[in-house]
């Protein structure tokens, strides 16, 4: 059992601190993550968050160049990279036990002095457009832009690419960029994750000194209330691929919504549909007719809305005959709900795979950040699995009911469809 200490408080500021102290390790991980993604972005701004995350890691008022910068992380043995999403930006820095002063300014530096100009907003622009043009070539990174926008009711920026468009993105200037860093970095938004050997109250004194006397400008923004459609079909036309990649929609409540019990019992549901080999579709459709190499079921939310996901792709010629398979092990599943050894079967994996997933600090630390920053119930691990252990048929039956809704179901058929795609769809749904 690893013994967990956390400390959670709030700087004067509002900055949000997670301390997760463990000395059985050589090295610390220090994660900034600002509460403010592309989400948020109008319709002018496509993709200047995650431009914003590129340009801020790259140079520094104190490290003004990109090879000072990169040499420095170097030379004191760390690591250090960004990411951007719907809903947060983050930047972090992996450094041994004994650089927590140099992690902390790196973060600091990137936060509140980066250094940008004209001739690096220029720069950045071939960068991200090269992504851009990279992710375009892939059919997986189309299919997702298709699907998010069509069962999309109010087009915010949730629905929208991360990356931005091309005509965003050249549109992106000096001093748009300028105002943005300030907006996205204000201490309203942020918080700061330490996890691994470090010594709490010398930490504590180094966050006071980079952090304290920063002054919050900007409010936090209320994130747009994105709805999803029900019980829409729909297909797109892609000429270079030979698959028809089919994604099934679930409408659940947002993460604001979710307790952290409903999130695991979510979870237990998706592993029933196609979780290991011997969930419900997986063992239908790759064990027993063969039809298919990989199909995933997953549940995610963001803030006003979540999903459980069905995905698989298909040749053409076994679509229709695969899509009825999914479609009658859902309706059985709706109706029947899972018996006690199927569910035992289930609960037992995750609980094991958590084991595993879970078995150092860094890893654990996910499982803590993920619910406290969110302002959720934080479970440990073996609380975790145990409520996981202790659901019982009922409960997940329930839930199956209640969300496995095929009169509600979003299915959305994307690839080599032809012209009669989106009726077939219709009429196999029609008369489940």
């Amino acid at each position: 059992m690893i013994k967990i200490n956390y400390e959670f408080y709030k700087l004067a500021n509002g900055i949000e601190v997670l301390l997760i102290p463990n000395s059985e390790t050589y090295s610390l991980t220090i994660k900034s993550y600002i509460n403010s993604g592309s989400a948020l972005e109008n319709e002018k701004e496509h993709g200047i968050t995650h431009f914003i995350e590129h340009l801020c890691s790259s140079a520094t008022e104190k490290w003004p160049t990109k090879e000072s910068l990169n040499e420095t992380i170097e030379f004191n043995g760390g690591d250090a990279n960004a990411w951007t999403s719907k809903e947060a930006i983050s930047y972090y820095i992996n450094v041994p036990y004994n650089k927590a002063d140099f992690g902390l300014e790196y973060i600091y530096q990137v936060l509140f002095h980066p250094k940008i100009s004209e001739e690096a907003v220029e720069k950045e622009k071939i960068i991200i457009l090269d992504e851009l043009s990279k992710n375009m070539d892939d059919v997986g990174y189309r299919n997702n832009s298709y699907t998010t926008k069509v069962i999309s009711i109010m087009n915010s920026g949730y629905v929208h690419e991360i990356l931005g468009t091309e005509k965003s993105i050249i549109s992106f200037n000096y001093l748009n960029v300028e105002k943005k860093i300030k907006e996205l970095h204000d201490p309203s938004k942020l918080q700061l994750l330490i996890v691994g050997n470090f010594d709490v109250n010398k930490t504590k004194t180094l966050i006071d000194k980079y952090f304290n006397d920063i002054k919050s400008i900007y409010p936090k923004e209320e994130f747009p209330n994105e709805k999803l459609k029900k019980s829409f079909i729909d297909s797109g036309y892609d000429n270079e691929t030979r698959l028809i990649t089919n994604t099934l929609f679930f409408n659940t409540p947002g993460d604001i919504e979710i307790p952290t019990k409903q999130d695991l019992q979510f979870d237990v549901i998706s592993k029933i549909i196609a979780g290991p080999n011997s969930s419900r579709l997986n063992k239908r459709l790759r064990e027993k007719e063969s039809l298919l190499y990989y199909i995933s079921c997953t549940h995610f939310s963001y803030k006003p809305f979540g999903i459980i996901g069905v995905y698989y792709e298909s040749i053409q010629d076994q679509f229709e005959k695969t899509f009825n398979i999914v479609i009658e092990e859902l309706k059985k599943l709706a109706e029947y709900g899972v018996s006690k050894s199927e569910l035992n079967h289930i609960t037992e994996y995750i609980c094991n795979r958590n084991l595993v997933h879970y078995d150092n600090i860094h890893s654990y630390s996910k499982l803590i950040s993920s619910t406290l920053l969110n302002g959720k119930e934080f479970y440990e691990l073996e609380r975790m699995n145990e409520t996981i252990k202790n659901f019982s048929v009922n409960e997940i039956n329930k839930s199956i009911k209640q969300y496995i809704n095929l009169n509600e179901v979003n299915s959305i058929a994307y690839g080599k469809i032809d012209k009669e795609t989106t009726k077939m769809m219709e009429q196999v749904l029609s008369k489940k």
